[in-house]
């Protein structure tokens, strides 16, 4: 559905950055069909003139032999050729799979390229920064980090013998006449007058600090992730928490804007393509996410103060109520309920 659709478009704009819609339209249907590119499909493209004069994209020819699947990677080229479009598929040497054909939906053919680009912050053809990608280059951070903390760790766990004066005794060798050492239960080891044996490690004077640096890692990990609904810090006014809520999603709101927008447009083909309205279609992205946290605590407290004389109304009570979504109802209706 358009729906799950929109979920993954918005999934794939923060993790790559990007994605690309394209229509497709299969024989013997008369509608057409949306496939959705990962950002590393969208391999070349030309957009002059307000719209694309060719894309290519990365696909996969699949077969099936017997009970066993076959998979040929291949290159998808979508084009307009004197003002039609038209569309070839090749494999990764050059040769063609699928001959070039101009597409039609009931008899009814395209001027145009039938794909859109969708950025995380627009629909254009240029490519945008992933809105994760610090989030990404800090867990990299953390994972180099944490190697090198639980390699000293390892090192702290595994000291190494070390034998001054090793006694030149038979039952140290064994039949090779190797030197052989024996530590642990039943192990034994001896060594001259004034020799010694002892186990040396590496010093832990690093722990600490390789511990501290990754907790601090984790934390901006966290502080970079698109967390909107944190608690607010202690002592912050509601007027602060609404400015910070605001900052924080901001990225959010573009994200779902562009998303949106690039579902209405090429839906807006789609409809041109079968005959339809194009006016008619409309893509409406959710973009509250300024969402409070309040408690039950709160309610009461502002009820109580009603109580005591504060000029407000039961309707305007009610809209709090509704902003902190305490209920899904208008006041006429929530006062239906409780009648």
């Amino acid at each position: 559905g358009l729906a799950d659709l929109l979920r993954n478009i918005n999934a794939e704009q923060l993790f790559s950055g990007r994605l690309g819609l394209a229509l497709d339209a299969r024989t013997g249907v008369d509608y057409p069909v949306i496939r959705m590119y990962y950002a590393e499909d969208v391999r070349n493209w030309l957009f002059a003139d307000g719209q694309y004069q060719f894309v290519i994209l990365g696909e996969q020819e699949e077969s099936i032999s017997e009970y066993e699947w076959k998979v040929v990677p291949s290159r998808r080229v979508m084009e307009v050729i004197d003002g039609a479009y038209a569309t070839t598929a090749f494999d990764n040497k050059g040769a063609i799979i699928r001959e070039q054909i101009e597409p039609e939906i009931r008899g009814k053919r395209l001027d145009i390229v039938p794909f859109v680009a969708i950025n995380a912050a627009d629909t254009a053809p240029d490519i945008d920064k992933p809105p994760l990608l610090p989030l990404a280059e800090k867990c990299a951070s953390i994972y180099r980090l944490d190697a090198d903390h639980k390699l000293n760790l390892h090192m702290q766990s595994a000291s190494t013998l070390v034998i001054a004066g090793l006694a030149h005794n038979g039952d140290q060798h064994d039949g090779d006449g190797e030197r052989k050492v024996m530590v642990g239960a039943g192990g034994f080891i001896e060594v001259d007058i004034g020799g010694s044996a002892e186990y040396a490690q590496p010093g832990a004077e690093g722990l600490t600090a390789q511990q501290q640096a990754l907790d601090a890692m984790h934390i901006q990990a966290k502080n970079l992730g698109v967390d909107i609904l944190g608690n607010a810090g202690a002592g912050e006014s509601g007027d602060a928490m609404n400015v910070r809520l605001i900052a924080r999603t901001a990225t959010l709101v573009q994200v779902a804007s562009a998303g949106a927008a690039g579902l209405e447009r090429i839906l807006k083909i789609a409809a041109r393509w079968v005959g339809a309205n194009p006016d008619q279609v409309a893509v409406k992205p959710f973009t509250d996410f300024n969402v409070q946290s309040a408690n039950p605590a709160e309610a009461l407290a502002l009820a109580q103060i009603r109580n005591l004389g504060a000029p407000y109304s039961k309707r305007a009570y009610h809209w709090w109520l509704s902003k902190q979504k305490f209920t899904p109802f208008s006041y006429e209706e929530e006062m239906d309920e409780i009648e």
